[in-house]
């Protein structure tokens, strides 16, 4: 079977096989202290309770939820590492939130509210990303990144019918990665592609109106320098209509003995259009590998949190397991984006964190951002979280918070009040969205 999900971590995890930009000499202030969190090594107590499950697609014969594991299990015929639904999200919106997700066997594309399916298209076959969806005002929008005969191309919908919005054909590149966010005016896309007039892979970004009906999408416009080697863009909503793009680029660090290739997160800030306000950035300063990158702004703007994974040396690149989990903030006005001190380091020194995370920016005064992210522990993988406090320090007295009601799963989405969501699915091609309540402190 093709494999048609790919993951940000293990799309970033190649960046040190790319080419680089001109070598440069390393910060001398190390951004990610080579210290841990500070805290005990213990186990906080849960916060988090499952709640009721809506259905989608109810789970068949020979399968059944277990709600003390949060896993549909069961003797059903299916892949457990590639899943009938090869990919699913929900959205937040009012009344029955909408769910999208793709079937692997059908490569098909469904938006569903509640079990009433509400548009299903045809996405053909060979690889593809994750489905993207944001919510532009009532409006769903989903973004698909597929390779076909015809060459990669993205495809934009929007509406519970999954109408056709416009298609883009992209140049080749190592990902399939995508990102979309909702902004003021209609929708921004990001994805990277190896241009054609430079030796080194690109950050586009498209402006995309969602009652467009049909055709080829607008124009996009390279967001990062020509002579940077850049992938994996992830765009988020800013509460004032606009948005903030970061990005890893690549770059030679000269050594005692050789070069390393260093991987950095940089950030620029975006208006309503998605045109530049401001320079781009370099969120980090010293050597090391960055993936996994997750960012959430405050509900007032100014601020942006950013979190990524890192290992110090490409030989130790753990590619899919492993590494530190750092966070950082940025501080945004009408200027554009700017470093606010040092990352921390949310994890501890035997922490084995995998995959992608989720950075969620409360604005509240005691706890204005938290990281979530899964960990691998003694066989079985688990949900974690950690909250920082008013000063940007991470919580003491733990290494982060384990959340069995998440089933080893990262949450949909969570709110400042402890509300939130996950996405349940089984090898059958069962799929559902779980409440969740947490307590908000």
């Amino acid at each position: 079977m093709h494999l048609r999900v790919l993951l940000l971590s293990s799309a970033l995890a190649t960046s040190m096989c790319r080419r680089s930009s001109a070598p440069v000499t390393d910060d001398d202030a190390a951004v990610e202290p080579d210290v841990f969190a500070p805290g005990a090594p213990v186990v906080a107590r849960v916060r988090c309770r499952a709640g009721g499950v809506r259905w989608a697609v109810a789970p068949g014969a020979g399968e059944r939820f277990d709600e003390a594991s949060g896993a549909v299990l069961g003797d059903r015929d299916g892949d457990v590492l590639v899943p009938a639904i090869e990919s699913a999200t929900v959205l937040r919106a009012e009344g029955e939130a909408p769910m999208v997700f793709t079937h692997a066997l059908r490569n098909t594309l469904t938006l569903a509210r509640g079990a009433t399916m509400a548009g299903t298209v045809s996405l053909g076959g060979g690889n593809r990303s994750e489905a993207v969806a944001v919510m532009a005002g009532a409006l769903p929008v989903v973004v698909v990144t597929h390779d076909a005969v015809a060459g990669r191309r993205h495809a934009v919908f929007a509406g519970d019918e999954l109408r056709a919005v416009c298609e883009q054909p992209e140049a080749r590149d190592e990902t399939l990665t995508v990102s979309a966010a909702a902004s003021a005016r209609g929708v921004l896309i990001a994805w990277d592609e190896q241009r054609p007039e430079a030796p080194t892979s690109a950050v586009m970004v498209q402006f995309v109106t969602p009652t467009q009906r049909g055709g080829t999408c607008p124009a996009p416009r390279r967001v990062t320098p020509p002579d940077q080697d850049a992938e994996d863009p992830l765009v988020v909503s800013t509460p004032d209509g606009g948005a903030v793009i970061l990005w890893l680029a690549a770059r030679e660090v000269e050594r005692d003995q050789g070069n390393d290739t260093s991987t950095d997160v940089w950030a620029q800030s975006l208006d309503a259009a998605g045109l530049s306000r401001g320079p781009a950035v370099r969120v980090t300063g010293a050597a090391g590998h960055r993936f996994g990158v997750a960012a959430s702004a405050s509900p007032d703007g100014r601020s942006v949190w950013v979190a990524w994974r890192v290992v110090p040396e490409s030989g130790t690149e753990a590619r899919g397991d492993g590494g530190s989990i750092a966070l950082g903030r940025l501080t945004r006005n009408g200027q554009g984006v700017a470093r606010a001190g040092d990352p921390v380091v949310m994890t501890g020194p035997h922490a084995n964190p995998m995959g992608t995370l989720r950075v969620y920016a409360h604005g509240l005064a005691t706890r204005p951002a938290e990281v979530w992210w899964r960990e691998r522990v003694e066989g079985s993988v688990v949900t974690v979280h950690r909250a920082v406090d008013m000063t940007g320090a991470p919580e003491a007295g733990t290494e982060g918070v384990r959340e069995p009601a998440f089933g080893g799963e990262l949450p949909a989405w969570v709110d400042a009040q402890g509300r939130g969501a996950r996405v349940l699915r089984s090898p059958g091609g069962a799929v559902g969205v779980m409440q969740v309540r947490c307590d908000a402190r």
